[in-house]
This record gives structure tokens, sequence and C-alpha cells, in this order.
């Protein structure tokens, strides 16, 4: 076998491998069911963030002070009538509660 049988076979050899496949990008809208809801909740987190609320911060506490203004803005809206206090805390406190969901 001669120099040149060999330098043969290796070019037969590194022709005969295969070569790799070219990465595909990924298509450009999703195609799952998951991948929807994916984007979708991104783009809600998107626009919420834009809009100046924070998912990455919890809302603070309710607090006696915020439920006892909010209790006399009521009352005061309502003529000041007397006898409905705890009414009226109950009602801050459920809308200061759902404001805070």
């Amino acid at each position: 076998m001669g120099k040149s049988s060999k330098t043969a076979r290796r070019a037969t050899k590194s022709a005969a491998k295969p070569t790799p496949a070219t990465p595909t990008t990924p298509p450009a809208t999703p195609t799952t069911p998951a991948a929807s809801a994916a984007a979708a909740t991104a783009k809600a987190k998107a626009k919420s963030k834009a809009a100046g609320h924070s998912a990455a911060t919890p809302a603070a506490p309710v607090t006696r002070e915020q439920i006892a203004q909010r209790a006399y803005e009521i009352w005061l809206s309502k003529g000041r009538p007397t006898g409905l206090d705890q009414q009226n805390w109950h009602e801050a406190e459920m809308e200061l509660h759902r404001v805070r969901r």
C-alpha cells in the first residue's frame, strides 16, 4: 500500500461523515397552548409594569390608621350620622382589602 492510497482512504472517511444539522430558529408565534398561555402571561406582566404596577413587591398590609381614615370619609359622605361607626369601619376594611388584591 502506498502513501497515496492511505490519503485516498482518509479523504473517503472524512467525506462519509454526516454534517451536523444547523439549528433552526423557534417560530415567531407560540404553537402549543402552554406556550400561548406563557406568552399571554408575559404580555400581561409587561403591560402591568408599564402601568406602574410591581409584581415583585407585595402589597403592604392595611393599617388601622388607613381604615380609620377611610371610615371617617365614609361617615362624612353619609352626612355624619350617629350609630353607624362599626358599619363604617367594616365598610372601610372591605374597601381597602379589596383594593389591595
